[in-house]
């Protein structure tokens, strides 16, 4: 964890890979506001589609941008894996 000496902010974003936004997953663009001596510490929560379509292993990925990154140390993405839970030769 790293203590701020000044206000930040910054955005989420999502890419697609083989997973799709709204039909595999919610996208939501999230601004993240740490002010000065906040801990920075953030939870982020991503709806996933639960269908009843039998599919293979599907990801994206969620990445932080617009801002002053060099601050935040690393990783500024990481990639979302969804297991599919409808049997079959996926599930």
């Amino acid at each position: 964890m790293y203590n701020l000496t000044y206000k930040l902010d910054v955005r989420t974003g999502y890419l697609g890979d083989s997973a799709k936004a709204d039909e595999d997953y919610i996208p939501e663009d999230v601004k993240l506001d740490f002010d000065r001596g906040q801990s920075v510490n953030y939870d982020l929560v991503v709806s996933i589609v639960n269908d009843n379509i039998e599919e293979p292993v599907e990801t994206f990925v969620i990445q932080i941008y617009d801002g002053p990154l060099e601050y935040l140390g690393d990783p500024k993405q990481v990639e979302i894996t969804i297991n599919d839970d409808d049997g079959g030769p996926y599930g």
